[in-house]
């Protein structure tokens, strides 16, 4: 797998499970793993949904 296009999936989907980048560049989880260490990216999750909206949270922690 070309290193640009992992670097651009890695951008476009940061989330994501190795597993689902392996089924992109139709490889195997470990495989994703070994490239990403081998270019230094390490793959932390966000803790806050990617979806979630700060203002209804607040409204509906306003109201709980």
């Amino acid at each position: 797998m070309p290193d640009d296009a992992l670097r651009k999936d890695v951008r476009r989907y940061p989330d994501d499970y190795h597993y689902e980048r392996a089924r992109r560049f139709n490889c195997t989880a470990p495989a994703i793993c070994e490239a990403l260490k081998r270019l230094g990216i390490q793959s932390k999750k966000t803790l806050e949904h990617p979806k979630a909206c700060p203002i209804k949270r607040a409204a509906y922690q306003r109201v709980a």
